[in-house]
């Protein structure tokens, strides 16, 4: 008995076939046949056999395989569409031998899995969906996506399974890398010593993305930050509050990338020094869209150019002005003297022995304090003190 997808032994061909294309471009697929119009039987079966082609022509074309499956749970399938040739490498006939036979080409490992689940939706009669593997006839593994639905008749009983399997290989393999991808950056950003952000160029400022990091420098929470458009702003440094704003609006308008320096006051209360590396990105007509930026705790390198800063002007003991700020403050205090026509005295004072002492810092602090209390005293009573 001929099936919808068998073969057709009045199918044109050649001059018919290219016939029934222009009779398909014309008309489309889903014209209906106006029976008032047909004047005989002749002219009916005509036009019967013209449909008949133009939906052959439509499910010959899909890049998807269709098919008619039995409602019951031992009904073979009816038919298969000859698509089943391009996905599979496997013919129509072979595909319909023998029942269940579709079961082999599943992959091992979702064979059961896509089973099960056919089964139950035989049993409840619900639409089937799903997403496996599949072993073609060349070894090539591939990624289907099958979908069915019972088709009833008019007593609402099920009469077959119309069925859809697509080639998703492409579509699979593509979600496959972007999860890879999602993972291997998302570990990246989530461990690097910084804080990754992604803000809008709105108004508000605000963030839609913010890693982790951002609790264990400053004790906020990535919700609470994202959920705040006016937290950053708010913590920043009073000191660099206008200064930290400016930067970055006059960055972000700009549309290129920027650099800028700030101090935050974490929850605890401790200051926190950031470099602010972001770049900005545009939407389709140019305007700034995305601020992608990294805030790097640079804490340690800017206590420790404060103390390179110390130590090239005190004594790394006792914390005194070394001979540096000594030389800066005879220049100041000569170029005084000079305009105000007065003279400058310089008194040195070598204390014999001094190294030996083994005073803490604030002990030596206090002790030299009182040695420079002292001698102080003593220039002002020879009168060479200020007048």
């Amino acid at each position: 008995m001929p099936t919808p997808f068998s073969v057709d032994p009045v199918r044109p061909n050649g001059a018919d076939a290219d016939a029934r294309d222009a009779l398909i471009a014309r008309e489309g697929f889903f014209t209906s046949i106006d029976r008032a119009s047909s004047d005989s039987k002749g002219e009916l079966e005509r036009r019967l056999l013209e449909v008949e082609h133009r939906y052959r022509g439509l499910v010959d074309r899909l890049p998807a395989v269709i098919y008619i499956d039995g409602v019951g749970e031992g009904d073979p399938m009816v038919d298969v569409s000859p698509a089943i040739a391009d996905l599979l490498g496997v013919s129509r006939e072979e595909w319909l031998e023998t029942y269940l036979g579709w079961e082999r080409f599943i992959h091992p490992i979702d064979r059961e899995r896509v089973s099960a689940e056919s089964r139950r939706r035989v049993e409840t009669g619900e639409p089937f969906g799903l997403e496996h593997r599949a072993g073609r006839t060349d070894g090539r593994e591939i990624s289907t996506r099958e979908d069915a639905v019972p088709v009833r008749g008019a007593d609402g009983g099920a009469r077959f399974w119309l069925g859809l399997m697509l080639d998703v290989t492409e579509l699979v393999q593509a979600q496959r890398n972007l999860d890879e991808a999602q993972t291997m950056y998302g570990t990246l950003v989530e461990q690097i010593p910084a804080i990754v952000y992604v803000d809008v160029a709105d108004e508000h400022m605000s963030t839609t993305y913010v890693s982790p990091q951002i609790e264990s420098l400053i004790g906020y929470t990535q919700q609470e930050y994202i959920d705040d458009p006016d937290l950053w702003a708010r913590i920043l440094h009073p000191d660099d509050r206008d200064e930290a704003l400016e930067a970055y609006l006059r960055g972000r308008e700009s549309g290129e990338p920027f650099v800028f320096e700030y101090r935050l006051v974490a929850r605890d209360g401790r200051i926190v020094w950031f470099s602010d590396s972001a770049s900005v990105l545009p939407d389709a007509e140019g305007r700034p869209h995305l601020i992608q930026g990294v805030m790097l705790d640079i804490t340690e390198r800017k206590d420790a150019d404060a103390r390179i800063a110390c130590l090239a002007y005190h004594e790394k003991l006792a914390r005194l002005a070394n001979r540096a700020v000594c030389g800066e403050l005879v220049e100041v205090t000569l170029a005084r003297a000079r305009r105000n026509r007065v003279g400058v005295a310089l008194i040195a004072v070598d204390i014999d022995g001094f190294e030996l002492v083994n005073f803490g810092v604030e002990e030596m602090d206090a002790f030299m304090a009182s040695k420079t209390k002292l001698y102080t005293e003593g220039a002002a009573r020879m009168g060479l003190g200020k007048k």
